[in-house]
């Protein structure tokens, strides 16, 4: 079981970085604007 809830925060993580890269990627395109 601990294992498995190592595995889920690793995800989140992955998941929180790809959601900060996005925003940054977002908030270039809204400079071009």
């Amino acid at each position: 079981e601990m294992e498995q809830q190592v595995e889920i925060l690793q995800l989140e993580n992955g998941l929180a970085r790809a959601r900060q890269r996005l925003g940054e990627m977002r908030k270039i395109s809204y400079q071009e604007d």
